[in-house]
This record gives structure tokens, C-alpha cells and sequence, in this order.
């Protein structure tokens, strides 16, 4: 008996704990199909990711959410581009990426969104503050300024106004 209550204020705290966790409510609230358990392991690898890259959160979201709905595995055949950040055929050659692994893993696929984003604010955040990551998407002006009004969407709906 003891044991079976233990269980359940377990459950219940770990319930409460991703249901009280910003990222996860905001994965929840850009993309309210993706069920708990995925949005909760989703969650806690951009959260560890997002220390150690020191990229927003808010940003990484709004980028997976424009680009894949947050389905891992999301393939565009036209553009030529795979997995939840929709990670461009060129740069997993360039960078040697495994395909595999950026459609069947989390850890991983997240991993390359935020090392890709890193080296894109690296390069550019002191000459465009408030776009660099626009060129997640596209190094061509007009491209990256409609890019950035999408994302602008995105990160409203998460209570995070983009300038």
C-alpha cells in the first residue's frame, strides 16, 4: 500500500513539475498535438542546450516550430531538408551529419539545431542584434526579413515579443 502511494505522489510530481516547466508550456502552446512525453524529453534537451550554447530558447522553438511542427522526423523533398530543425541536405554534408540520427533522434537532431545557431550568433549577432538567427533560414536579405516576421509570430504566441 505504502509502495502504490509513493508511485502516485511520484506521479504527480512529475507531472506537475513539466506542467510548470516555460519550455514545455510553450511547446505545448505552439504545437498542442505533440503529446506530454515527447514535449517534456523535447523540453528538457533545449533547456540543457540552450545553457550551453547560450541561444534563446524562445528562438530554437519558434525555428522548430516554423520548420517542422516539431516532428523529428519531417523531410521536405523540394528544399531538401531533414528532421525538427529542417536542416539543409548541403549542411549535413558539409558538416558530416548523420541523416539517420537527425530523424530518429532527439539529443542529437536539437544538438545540431543549437551548434548551427551558436555559430550563426557567433558570426553575426554584434552586426544584426535582433535578426542574426534569421539566417538560420537564408543568408539572402529579403528572404531572412520575411523569415523574421514568421518567427515574430512564433515567439508572440510564446509571450516573447521579437523587435
Amino acid at each position: 500500500m505504502i509502495r502504490i502511494i509513493i508511485i502516485l505522489v511520484l506521479m504527480c510530481i512529475n507531472a506537475s513539475s513539466a506542467a510548470d516547466h516555460p519550455i514545455f508550456n510553450s511547446i505545448k502552446k505552439l504545437s498542442p498535438d505533440i503529446n506530454d512525453k515527447q514535449a517534456k524529453k523535447y523540453a528538457t534537451i533545449i533547456e540543457k542546450y540552450s545553457k550551453e550554447y547560450q541561444v534563446d530558447w524562445h528562438i530554437v522553438l519558434a525555428i522548430f516550430r516554423q520548420e517542422s511542427n516539431f516532428q523529428l522526423d519531417a523531410v521536405n523533398y523540394a528544399s531538401g531538408d531533414y528532421g525538427i530543425g529542417q536542416i539543409h541536405h548541403t549542411n549535413i554534408k558539409a558538416k558530416k551529419l548523420s541523416l539517420v540520427k537527425l530523424l530518429t533522434d532527439p539529443e542529437y537532431a536539437i544538438n545540431q539545431t543549437f551548434v548551427m545557431l551558436s555559430e550563426l550568433k557567433k558570426s553575426y549577432e554584434k552586426k544584426e542584434k535582433n535578426t542574426w538567427f534569421t539566417r538560420y533560414h537564408s543568408f539572402k536579405a529579403e528572404n531572412r526579413k520575411e523569415y523574421h516576421g514568421i518567427l515574430k509570430k512564433w515567439l508572440k504566441e510564446m509571450g516573447k515579443p521579437a523587435k
